[in-house]
């Protein structure tokens, strides 16, 4: 296992689930890691948290593109632009765009 990829697909074999937290990697259940595991993990925890937030990025973006935040508050659809800003993709750039069209049309 050398890609963040080839990893979480081990991870999800093991049924253990990632979560980010900043720098650090919340692992759940713990009981199902092996220390060879650990370190393989703890080898490749930049690559994996890089990986996870691209993944979670590309999530909202398809999230703001089904229309799921139509009508969150202004603070919200705020926030969601200044994260899609710095992730350069096809789907986050249209997401943008209809962030800021719904951030219009409520006349704000």
């Amino acid at each position: 296992m050398t890609t963040p990829h080839e990893i979480l697909l081990e991870a999800a074999r093991r049924k253990l689930l990632f979560i980010p937290r900043g720098d650090s990697l919340l692992i759940i259940p713990r009981s199902r890691l092996t220390p060879d595991f650990l370190a393989v993990i703890r080898a490749h925890k930049p690559a994996l948290l890089s990986w996870l937030a691209f993944a979670r990025q590309l999530h909202v973006a398809r999230q703001i593109l089904c229309g799921e935040f139509v009508g969150c508050p202004r603070g919200t659809r705020i926030r969601l632009m200044n994260e899609l800003n710095s992730f350069f993709h096809p789907l986050a750039t249209r997401a943008f765009a209809k962030l800021a069209l719904d951030d219009m049309e409520v006349g704000r």
